[in-house]
Parts: C-alpha cells; structure tokens; sequence
C-alpha cells in the first residue's frame, strides 16, 4: 500500500511540473489569472476588478487556457 502511495505522489508532482511549465508558455495576463485564482483563490470578479477586466472575460480566459492545459498534458503522455 506505501508503494502505491508514493507512486501517486511521483505521478501528482510530475503533473503539477508539466502543468507549470506549460503555463510558463502562456501570457503574463493568463499566468497572473491563474495564479490569483489557483493559489491566491480569488474569485473571478476580484480577479476581473484588480486586472481591470469584465469578469467574463476572466471566466473566458479560465475555460480556454484549461482547455489547452488538458489537451497539451494529453498530447504529450
């Protein structure tokens, strides 16, 4: 069982490294989104009221960047 759990773990810290690294790629725009929202969790609207954007399109930018991260991170297993 301690096997299992720590393959786990391996695989969960190399997905978070891929994920970074992708995001790495990304805008500045899209990585302070991601950042506030992800590790800072904030909610869209304070994200949108301190980038000075609509909420929508924080939303927007959310949904599509999640949507390349997956189909890169599925691209490249």
């Amino acid at each position: 069982m301690m096997y299992f759990l720590m393959n786990v773990n391996v695989l969960f810290w190399e997905m978070v490294t891929k994920v970074q690294e992708l995001l790495k790629k990304k805008s500045d725009e899209i990585q302070k989104i991601f950042y506030l929202y992800y590790t800072m969790e904030l909610r869209i609207p304070e994200i949108a009221k301190l980038l000075q954007m609509k909420p929508q399109t924080v939303k927007s930018k959310l949904y599509r960047t999640r949507n390349d991260l997956y189909k890169e991170l599925k691209r490249n297993k």
